[in-house]
């Protein structure tokens, strides 16, 4: 089962640096259904681990 995010957009410039950008396209496997609604509730943290770190 996969969990097609929505596209991301990801800043990669650093301080005074020229502006650089990643647009990202994610799909999340998952080996069961109860995987899948508990990566759904979890899914803002997943989120912002790729846009944040």
């Amino acid at each position: 089962m996969f969990l097609d995010l929505e596209p991301l957009l990801v800043n990669l410039s650093t301080a005074g640096g020229k502006p650089s950008y990643l647009k990202l396209t994610i799909a999340l496997e998952v080996d069961k259904q109860s995987s899948l609604e508990d990566l759904k509730l979890k899914l803002p943290r997943v989120i912002d681990n790729f846009k944040y770190t």
